[in-house]
């Protein structure tokens, strides 16, 4: 078991991605992250949990978190936005992205695996024009059904190449690829052996 600097307890398992087993992106995901983000590159996170601390060792990371306790946890540029009617504080995450350097690249990728709660996640989609959705979008558990209906509107809306995959946990995740980088995701998740999600 290892320690948060704040003292919470983490299982370490696999790549550290694990807490109590459950509130953590899969091995696949992070895999997969890393092979189609260049390494260094902003990636922005809906959520931030134990893969914070592993994302955080190859990307520069912002996390847009709900609650407090997690604020500050790992090497990430928090946005603390609370929960307004079950979804983040729009004018939070506005005032919060508004306020990168001067001159920041977009984001590389954007994960989507918060607020907690499966019909709260289900909420981005009425909030997608807070982001720019041009780049890598990955959305985490779409094995259940709550997320997977948001996943197919947000895709629905993009018209873009996207794809799903599953892991040995049954964790399934979709991804999004930007315009012109379609056979870079075939390629990947070849590389890495991944076995498409069929609900």
């Amino acid at each position: 078991v290892g320690y948060t600097k704040e003292g919470h307890s983490l299982e370490t398992r696999e790549l550290g991605l694990s807490t109590a087993g459950v509130w953590a992106i899969g091995k696949l995901l992070f895999q997969i992250s890393l092979k189609l983000l260049p390494r260094g590159s902003e990636f922005l996170e809906l959520g931030s949990g134990s893969g914070t601390a592993e994302l955080a060792k190859n990307f520069k990371m912002t996390s847009i978190e709900h609650y407090s306790g997690w604020i500050d946890l790992y090497d990430s540029k928090y946005i603390h936005a609370p929960l307004v009617n079950e979804w983040y504080d729009p004018t939070a995450i506005l005032e919060g992205l508004k306020n990168r350097p001067a001159g920041s690249p977009n984001y590389a990728g954007i994960l989507i695996d918060g607020p907690s709660g499966s019909d709260r996640r289900a909420l981005f989609t009425n909030f997608m024009n807070l982001f720019d959705l041009s780049q890598w979008i990955f959305f985490d558990d779409i094995h259940r059904e709550f997320e997977y209906q948001a996943y197919l509107t947000m895709t629905g809306v993009l018209h873009r190449t996207h794809a799903e995959y599953i892991d040995d946990n049954g964790k399934a995740f979709g991804i999004v690829a930007p315009s012109g980088q379609e056979n870079k995701l075939k390629q990947a998740a070849s590389d890495l052996g991944l076995m498409p999600y069929k609900p």
